[in-house]
């Protein structure tokens, strides 16, 4: 397996040619080799807005590749949607949007959320939604991918 992050993964980055079944991701500007088990820090302004994972979000001062696929799940959503997952104008925006769908993160389920340089004990609390009820996410039953 490559240890690279590619950092900008969106719907524009994604070729995908039909006639061959072929899928082929462009522009690694922003690309870095990582060691997977490494406690290196990268920088966080990276990843076009409407697909930079949470931890980007919050400042994490360390992130690994999950933040591709953070962003490869926000452009599937996209694909079955016709529509970006989560559109904010802003970071904060963006952040309060997510957690509208999937519920604000606590030190029970995310241990270093408190030290994160941008979290804040005064964001709003979201109970987050069921799977079925996010739009984008879950495909209703008996609806398939693209099936609108």
């Amino acid at each position: 397996m490559n240890s690279i992050m590619h950092r900008d993964l969106k719907p524009q980055n994604v070729l995908i040619g039909v006639a061959k079944n072929q899928v082929k991701i462009t522009d690694f500007g922003l690309a870095r080799c990582f060691l997977p088990n490494a406690d290196r820090a990268y920088t966080e302004r990276v990843v076009t807005l409407y697909y930079r994972a949470p931890e980007l979000l919050l400042g994490a001062p360390t992130y690994t590749s999950a933040v591709d696929l953070w962003s490869v799940g926000c452009i599937m959503a996209e694909m079955v949607n016709f529509e970006p997952l989560f559109k904010a104008d802003n970071e904060i925006g963006l952040l309060f949007h997510i957690f509208e769908k999937l519920g604000t993160p606590n030190k029970d389920v995310w241990r270093e959320l408190p030290g994160l340089a941008h979290f804040s004990d005064q964001f709003p609390s979201f109970p987050g939604k069921p799977m079925q009820e996010v739009r984008g996410i879950w495909p209703c039953p008996g609806q398939g991918v693209g099936a609108r």
